[in-house]
């Protein structure tokens, strides 16, 4: 037998009666319901949730990534000297080249780097709200997570004073002047390379919404990569000498390990 199918005359009164409730159903076609307002209704009748904070589509994120792209340039051209002074030095002792003097007379210092802490902290509090939004999109629903950024923000800097005075600290109690000016380059060295790198992963993260398991792969690859540059530079520096190895673990796991390590629980405490 043939089906009977209603036309649009006859759908009329259904799509009236409807339109309160905002769902409308149109002949051959599924149900549309409105999930942006608060009184979002679904096919069973039951009041529905709002979406999920997605910054993709919040004008503040997208401001604050346009203002970081040109902080980003302007951190490049600024520190351009730096970064040619040091890059090369960066894989090798320079000890047994002589390149460095005993005394630490004739080298130069780094310099003030407050901007690109500043701006470092503001890439990795959104990169850690990034991964909040993967891991727990529930929590932050019907709200913009301004909050958690800045406060991500305040403890990363704080963060990066306390390990700076921390290491000013035993660095000049147990170590000689240029092996602690070779320590404050090499660190500013991979907190400019998180800057440049965390950038672009954030857009893509953002606007390309890859899969989850890739950003956060990424972005402990990072960590990782940064990290394990530090030791490195820390044996050349401080611990080349036979039986250094326990003293840099010490070293490394007091000052860079644990810190960030506690960093991350403030910030999972805070979300």
């Amino acid at each position: 037998m043939p089906i009977h199918r209603p036309s649009i005359a006859d759908s009329l009164p259904q799509v009236c009666a409807s339109a309160d409730t905002n769902v409308a159903t149109w002949p051959g076609m599924a149900a549309y319901q409105d999930t942006t307002s608060a009184n979002a209704v679904t096919k069973t009748g039951t009041v529905g949730r709002p979406l999920p904070y997605n910054p993709r589509t919040d004008d503040v994120t997208t401001v604050a990534l346009l203002l970081s792209s040109f902080a980003t340039l302007w951190l490049v051209v600024h520190s351009w000297g730096f970064i040619a002074r040091t890059a090369a030095s960066f894989f090798y002792d320079m000890r047994p080249r002589r390149v460095i003097p005993v005394d630490g007379a004739d080298l130069e210092e780094t310099g003030d780097a407050r901007f690109l802490h500043a701006h470092t902290a503001f890439l990795v509090s959104l990169a850690y709200l990034c991964h909040a939004l993967n891991t727990q999109p529930q929590a932050f629903i019907g709200t913009r997570p301004y909050g958690l950024l800045f406060i991500g923000i305040g403890l990363t800097i704080a963060w990066y004073i306390v390990r700076m005075l921390l290491y000013k600290f035993i660095n000049n109690v147990f170590f000689e002047k240029w092996q602690h000016t070779l320590w404050v380059q090499a660190r500013t060295q991979c907190t400019l390379l998180i800057s440049l790198v965390l950038l672009p992963i954030l857009l893509i993260e953002i606007y390309f919404i890859p899969p989850s398991i890739i950003y956060t792969g990424a972005l402990f690859f990072i960590i990782g990569v940064s990290r394990f540059g530090l030791f490195m530079k820390a044996y050349n520096i401080f611990f080349s000498y036979r039986g250094g190895l326990i003293h840099l673990l010490l070293y490394f796991c007091t000052l860079e390990i644990a810190p960030l390590v506690v960093l991350w629980r403030l910030m999972v405490f805070s979300d």
